[in-house]
């Protein structure tokens, strides 16, 4: 029955369909915010949360560049490709790569690199002039991700930023559960300190299971 719907639908015009599907998938999304709240906010932050706090901080620190490690099936990609002059994404995994060339080949403003994040960051940073948003989420999370050497390469991506930080990047980093020492996660309390001191013209906290090293210069409560 299934398949058979499917087929239905690929014969209606997308000029029909699209706003029916997007209508469907936003109140989805909806219902899961509304439940996240409801649960006090712990645990992962339904997606479109995540979409909406990096439009707001790229928009409050004027990034005109994205650069997203874990591309994945490049949903965030999608919902930023008209927020940014130019976007890059990391994915180590040449299938969802190969996947991700495709999905967004006819876009000029978006690039999608094939590769290790903790390396291809440090390759791309000084080709990027303007404050960029870091947006890193290029962890191994099992099926058909990939994994390096490390798990979680994020002290190798904030390494890279940090020797290349003229221009005082914002950075969010997803998944702040996780950073509970094990799996190549660093500890969190011992790796905000060491941030701390690393970066201290910056401002630290954490919200939406993301953590915020923001720039000082805003004075913004972000997210709302």
């Amino acid at each position: 029955m299934k398949k058979l719907i499917k087929k239905i639908i690929n014969l209606i015009p997308a000029s029909i369909t699209s706003p029916f599907i997007a209508y469907i998938r936003n109140k989805k999304s909806e219902a899961l915010v509304r439940q996240w709240e409801a649960n006090g906010k712990t645990g992962a932050a339904p997606h479109i949360v995540k979409q909406r706090i990096i439009t707001k901080v790229a928009q409050e620190y004027r990034c005109k560049v994205l650069v997203e490690s874990g591309t994945y099936l490049g949903d965030m990609i999608e919902a930023q490709k008209n927020c940014f002059d130019m976007i890059y994404s990391i994915e180590l995994s040449q299938e969802l790569w190969g996947k991700a060339c495709h999905r967004f080949s006819n876009r000029k403003n978006i690039t999608i690199i094939q590769g290790d994040s903790g390396k291809e960051i440090n390759k791309i940073l000084p080709s990027i002039g303007d404050k960029a948003l870091f947006w890193l989420d290029g962890h191994y999370s099992g099926g058909n991700t990939a994994k390096s050497d490390k798990e979680c390469p994020i002290l190798e991506e904030l390494d890279a930023i940090f020797r290349n930080n003229s221009a005082n990047h914002v950075i969010l980093i997803d998944d702040a559960r996780l950073f509970n020492g094990t799996h190549d996660y660093p500890e969190i309390s011992i790796f905000l300190s060491d941030i701390a001191l690393r970066m201290n013209n910056y401002t630290i906290h954490i919200d939406s299971d993301i953590i915020f090293l923001l720039p000082e210069q805003s004075s913004s409560a972000i997210p709302a």
